[in-house]
Parts: C-alpha cells; structure tokens; sequence
C-alpha cells in the first residue's frame, strides 16, 4: 500500500516537461505571442531564461494598448534575448502608422540574426513609407508584408535586395519602380489587394518566377515569361 502511495507521488512530482529538450520546448513557446511565452517561463526555474534563446520570436497579438507601449515592450524583449542566437522567424503584428525607428529596430535584429521567415501585418490608415532597411537581407527566404484598413496602400519603392528570398506575400501595396530583380531565386509570388503606381505596365524582373497568385485586384492580363507583365 505503501509503496503504491509512493509510486503515485512520483508521478505527480515528476516533471516531464521540463525534461524536453530546449529545441521542443522552443517549439511550443512559438505557438504564442512573445509576451505570453516570457510569463510562461517564469512557472519554472527551469524555464526561467528559455524565452531569452527564442529563435522564434512572435509579435503578434500582443496585447498592449497602444503602439508606444507596444514599441518599448519589443525593445525590452529584444534587449533581454541572447544576441549568439540565430533567429529563424519573426512575427510582427500591430496597429497605427509606426515610426522608422520601430520598424528599424525589429528588421535590423531580425536581419543581424540572420532571420529566415519574417512577417508583418500593419493594421493602418492612410498611406506610409517604410524605411530602405526593411527591404535588405541576405538571409531571409520567405516574406509576408500585409497592410490592411480601408484606405491602406503602401507604397513600395526601394529596389529589394533579398538574394535568398523564395516566396513573397505582398497585401495592401502599391508597387512603382523596379522592385525584384534583385530577387534572383524568387519562385512564388503573391499579390493582393495592390495597385500599380506610375506606369501602365509593371514588369516582374524575377527570372526564376513559377508561380503567381493576383486576388483581388484590376489586372486584365498575365503574360507568363521570365520577364511577367501585369497589366492594369
């Protein structure tokens, strides 16, 4: 009886989870926002400086009131993290017109990191230029850059240095000027909800293109080659 009691107290003291390998409990934190996996760490000494090692880092829904708030809480996480880890994703996800600095401080640690998966979602009104430094990286191979509001349209300008960069989404922009041929291996390309600034045709210079997605947008007509037309 005993040592029934005994074995039972085992069970419920053992803590298995703990007992994961930092990668897979990295893997789980990923599931949430970065605030959410900081106060979890804290449940165990264990997990105490877990979230500092992160190379998952998810901004989004972030529960903090306004952008200034939200901008000093990212600063603080990324102060807190250790700078010798890569970091393979980034999820940023807020609200308002952000300054560059902002932006500036996310993409230039995510890119220093050698960031391979980035995504931001701006909740916005009006239109907004976002600075050179958000569109060069010679690491990132996938890249989701969505506005959205009724009015949003961002206007893309700087030609984007991303050599590695494989699939792009590109939602709520407005597109002038040579943009991708700086994209060399781009394979997949997305575009919703964009517009086309300047000129009547848009040429793609991305010779490795295969495959283009247009929803929700005026274009009459795609002229399938290395060099894609879209036609407004």
């Amino acid at each position: 009886m005993k040592s029934d009691h005994a074995n039972v107290r085992l069970v419920v003291e053992e803590d298995r989870i703990s007992r994961l390998p930092n990668e897979l409990i990295h893997k789980i934190l990923s599931c949430f926002d970065i605030k959410v996996a900081v106060q979890t760490c804290v449940l165990s000494s264990r997990w105490k400086l877990l979230w500092t090692s992160m190379p998952f880092l998810n901004f989004s829904n972030v529960k903090i009131p306004d952008l200034c708030s939200f901008a000093k809480f990212m600063t603080h996480v990324l102060c807190g993290l250790n700078h010798q880890i890569h970091v393979s994703s980034v999820k940023l996800d807020f609200k308002g017109a952000a300054n560059e600095d902002f932006v500036r401080n996310i993409t230039s640690y995510a890119f220093s990191h050698n960031v391979q998966e980035l995504a931001v979602n701006n909740w916005t009104i009006g239109l907004h230029v976002y600075p050179p430094c958000l569109f060069s990286s010679q690491s990132l191979k996938y890249f989701n850059l969505s506005f959205y509001g009724k009015r949003a349209c961002v206007t893309l300008k700087t030609p984007w240095d991303f050599p590695a960069l494989t699939t792009l989404h590109l939602s709520g922009v407005a597109l002038c000027g040579d943009l991708f041929s700086k994209c060399v291996n781009l394979k997949n390309l997305t575009l919703k909800r964009f517009r086309i600034k300047g000129v009547d045709v848009f040429d793609i210079n991305a010779p490795r293109l295969s495959n283009l997605r247009l929803i929700n947008n005026s274009c009459s007509k795609i002229l399938k080659h290395h060099n894609l037309r879209i036609l407004q």
